[in-house]
């Protein structure tokens, strides 16, 4: 179940597997949604190019979504289309350690300013609220990225994915509070307990100060293996 859907209400209260014969089998209440199809054979190539969803559906994150059918042409432009045949043919290469950098420049809202408007505007979509301030800021950027011009000088822009103020401060919060966005929880709101059952089960239905470890309380099992025998470990 992806984060930031409807997916994560499917099963509010208890958790059951169907794995265990405990419920049966219903995509998006008890199993995810989509099968995830494995292709072994074509490993290789999955990783040495952009994969074709990207056109199709671009590119996104907690829970909202934009178009990138401009940028992965421009990739391509950048580090080449694969012309081999099969499902990448047309893609734009990632031969090399740069093009990968050039990807991640390229695709995330916090270094291409054209890819920042839209997501804010992806945004507004979703909360009702128009964000045009924030966009203004990203679009007077207006730079788009290039592995180079990265590792000589840090460039920053306000994302929705990020709580960070306009001067440059990073502030946890920033923006939920001054751009009414719902934080990041099933409610909407802050949330200081979980009464999921997993979460229960680690311990951690409750926000708790955790004071560093007094690592002279734990020096007596250091070097031992999980069986019990002192060998180096």
């Amino acid at each position: 179940m992806m984060h930031d859907t409807a997916g994560e209400l499917a099963q509010p209260f208890d958790v059951k597997d169907w794995k265990r014969g405990e419920v049966d089998l219903i995509p998006g209440k008890t199993a995810p949604q989509a099968v995830v199809e494995r292709d072994y054979p074509n490993v290789f190539k999955r990783f040495t190019a952009l994969g074709p969803l990207m056109s199709k559906l671009g590119n996104g994150g907690k829970g909202i979504g934009w178009d990138t059918q401009d940028e992965v042409r421009q990739l391509g432009e950048l580090s080449g289309f694969v012309l081999s045949e099969g499902r990448f043919c047309g893609m734009p290469k990632i031969d090399s350690d740069i093009d990968a950098c050039e990807v991640v420049l390229q695709l995330a809202p916090e270094t291409n300013g054209h890819v920042a408007v839209k997501a804010w505007e992806a945004l507004g979509k979703q909360t009702g609220l128009d964000h045009i301030h924030w966009r203004c800021t990203a679009r007077t950027k207006r730079f788009v990225p290039r592995y180079p011009g990265a590792t000589a000088q840090d460039h920053q822009l306000t994302h929705l994915e990020w709580h960070r103020k306009r001067d440059g401060f990073h502030n946890a919060g920033y923006t939920n509070v001054h751009e009414l966005i719902p934080w990041r929880t099933l409610t909407g709101r802050q949330q200081f307990y979980l009464d999921h059952p997993w979460m229960i089960a680690f311990g951690e239905g409750l926000a708790s100060y955790r004071p560093p470890v007094d690592l002279k309380t734990t020096a007596g099992i250091h070097k031992i293996r999980s069986n019990g025998n002192r060998k180096s470990c």
